[in-house]
Formats: structure tokens, C-alpha cells, sequence
């Protein structure tokens, strides 16, 4: 249902009030693709990762017993970095959809979840579909 012009006059008038009170926020939330949230993100894992992997070797190279759980702590950070990383990386290239990803998801996603059966019968499409990937 489309909006009344009194209704998109004011949509206007809060989307120009938002643009001159904060640009920059503005201009992130303007961004329509959310490939460039994924790259961010992405990145942001890679820089927790480094830093997983300094603080566990602070924790192996240094001697003492109460530096092991730093090791154990700094392995945990660069798992969840990893794991942080991969979702997004994942998320950001489309894998797990059946079509590739065209600026709306949400759309695919709720035709995914509405065709969406057991996981039997998602393993024996996947099968079918394999050659057509390719």
C-alpha cells in the first residue's frame, strides 16, 4: 500500500532532519548493500584473530602456570573470531541460498523457510541439484 503524500511529506521531513543531525550515521544506514556490513565484519574477525593468536602465544611463550589459561583464552578468542569470520564471509558470497543474492534477502529468506522440509528431503534436493551448480 503505497503512502499518502501528507505521509511521504513527512517521511521527507524526518529522513532530511536525521541527515542534518547526524551524516554520517546517515550515510551508513544509506548504504543499501549488505555485502559492505559483511566485509566490515569480516574484517573486524581477521583483527581478532591476529590478536587471538598474540595473546596465545603470550600465554605458551611465557613461563608459569598462570599463564595457560591465557593461552586457553586466547585460543577461545581466535575460534570465535574464526567461526565470527566464516558467517560472514558465508553470508556476504550467498552460499546456502538457492539463487544467488540480489540486494533484498529477506524476501529469500522467507520463501526458504515457507519451502523449507525435512532435512531428508533438503539433502536429496541438494543431491539433484548438484550438477546444476556447476
Amino acid at each position: 500500500m503505497p503512502l499518502s503524500d501528507h505521509e511521504q511529506r513527512l517521511l521527507d521531513q524526518i529522513e532530511q532532519a536525521l541527515y542534518a543531525e547526524d551524516p554520517k550515521w546517515a550515510n551508513t544506514v544509506r548504504i543499501s548493500d549488505p555485502r559492505s556490513h559483511y566485509k566490515r565484519r569480516l574484517i573486524k574477525a581477521s583483527i581478532g584473530f591476529a590478536l587471538g593468536v598474540v595473546i596465545m602465544m603470550v600465554g605458551v611463550v611465557m613461563s608459569g602456570a598462570a599463564l595457560i589459561p591465557l593461552g586457553v583464552g586466547g585460543f577461545v578468542v581466535m575460534l570465535a573470531a574464526c567461526l565470527w569470520g566464516l558467517s560472514s564471509w558465508k553470508r556476504m558470497n550467498g552460499f546456502g541460498d538457492s539463487a544467488p543474492s540480489s540486494g533484498s534477502s529477506v524476501s529469500g529468506k522467507q520463501g526458504r523457510k515457507a519451502n523449507r522440509g525435512s532435512f531428508m528431503e533438503r539433502m536429496e534436493e541438494r543431491w539433484r541439484r548438484r550438477h546444476d551448480d556447476r
